[in-house]
């Protein structure tokens, strides 16, 4: 299961490429649009790395909600590395804008990162938009019976 796990991530990670070449920013394809959450090891064996894509596993919805798009570098990419420069296991949450709301060299629970991500400015003006929308058209459905 965790071979397809990885063969998974890394799949994810296909787009990285093309757009190195695109822009000085290899992050640039996500802004506005999703928020990246970058997993560096030195080695796929790497026991952080393990625990770390574990928690990634059971938590798709919860990655899709919140416009989470996990990438997972144990190749070396030389553009993230050369942004982030991680020395062996580093997880890093990077805003919609661009910046960096979290890094940390211990593996985390989903629980935490979504409740970082949650207290996110961008997030609750999200949160707080589909709130609007949802009452918006139940106003629309209630004017229509």
């Amino acid at each position: 299961m965790l071979a397809r796990l990885l063969t998974f991530l890394m799949i994810l990670a296909l787009p990285l490429h093309a757009q190195e070449v695109e822009a000085d920013d290899p992050l640039a394809e996500f802004l506005w649009t999703a928020r990246p959450v970058i997993v560096f090891a030195d080695t796929p064996e790497d026991p952080r790395f393990l625990r770390q894509m574990e928690e990634f596993a059971t938590a798709e919805r919860d990655l899709e909600e919140r416009s989470l798009v996990l990438i997972v570098d144990t190749e070396g990419n030389e553009a993230l590395r050369e942004r982030f420069r991680p020395r062996g296991f580093l997880m890093v949450l990077v805003d919609t804008d661009g910046t960096v709301e979290y890094r940390t060299r211990l593996p985390i629970t989903m629980r935490e990162l979504v409740r970082r991500v949650d207290n996110m400015t961008s997030r609750e003006i999200e949160l707080r938009a589909e709130r609007a929308a949802r009452r918006d058209a139940l106003e629309a459905l209630r004017r229509a019976e």
